[in-house]
């Protein structure tokens, strides 16, 4: 489940620097100018876009994109897609690396991880199979590994910041232009008392995230408050794409009853 939701952000995503595909990708237009990259290395396997043989092929790389994200979306060669999404996605966000977020970084990496995943699917050999289930072991846990560091090290450096703890931090991100909304700047001061609230229930949140996902009594309702903190940063700061790709990880650890037994979604997936 985690990896079709992921393919449907990776459509929108698609979709976006399809729209602005010009100002980004256009070697005369484009506001970012792309680096040099000439030595074969790893480096260069993911820019390849800087480079002068595939400079002009930010388009071709766009499609591919889109059309893997699509067959991942259906079902079809779900690591194949995985990878090719991955490694398309990487080479056009590091030619764009000024746009490059925390979620971009994050999705990458879980595309990647779950390359390596089966669905579901046992093989004929049973040693095969076995090597399959313990890839797939291996790789989801690094997915939940990845989601959960995300957390605690966002934690442990608020944790650091007097601003954080004596919950003036908000205050100040939403007095910034380009990470608020005029009714909130306009009313900033009056709104001090429920900023410093949602200051330290963002700051708790994230510290707790690590432990608390984990409880089986209360991870749905803790990860609701997720939601709402996530949406709050997306429509509020404008982080949209950052706050969809923290919601497309809580598919990792969400449960739904079926036929009369609760599953995380990453089960779920497995399970077709």
């Amino acid at each position: 489940m985690l990896r079709k939701i992921l393919f449907a952000y990776m459509l929108f995503y698609s979709a976006q620097l399809f729209s602005v595909r010009d100002v980004l990708f256009n070697q005369q237009t484009s506001i970012i100018k792309p680096g040099r990259v000439v030595d074969f290395s790893i480096t260069m396997l993911t820019n390849l876009l800087s480079t002068e043989l595939y400079k002009d092929f930010s388009m071709i790389f766009l499609l591919l994109l889109s059309l893997f994200a699509l067959t991942g979306l259906f079902g079809m060669m779900p690591r194949i897609s995985s990878l090719v999404v991955f490694f398309m996605a990487v080479n056009l966000q590091n030619r764009i690396y000024a746009t490059t977020t925390g979620g971009d970084i994050l999705a990458y990496l879980l595309l990647f991880y779950l390359s390596f995943v089966s669905n579901g699917k046992k093989l004929k050999n049973p040693n095969f199979n076995q090597i399959q289930n313990a890839s797939n072991k291996v790789f989801i846990f690094l997915c939940y590994f990845q989601v959960i560091v995300v957390y605690a090290v966002s934690g442990i450096y608020k944790l650091m910041s007097p601003e954080w703890l004596n919950g003036e931090a908000l205050y100040y991100i939403l007095s910034v232009n380009e990470y608020s909304l005029p009714f909130i700047q306009q009313n900033i001061n009056s709104l001090t008392g429920v900023l410093k609230v949602c200051t330290w229930l963002a700051l708790l949140y994230q510290v707790l995230f690590p432990i608390l996902v984990f409880n089986k009594r209360i991870k749905n309702y803790f990860l609701l408050g997720g939601i709402i903190f996530h949406v709050g940063i997306g429509l509020v700061m404008g982080l949209l794409n950052f706050s969809l790709v923290m919601l497309c990880c809580y598919a990792l650890f969400a449960e739904f009853k079926t036929k009369g037994r609760k599953l995380p979604l990453a089960k779920l997936s497995e399970s077709h």
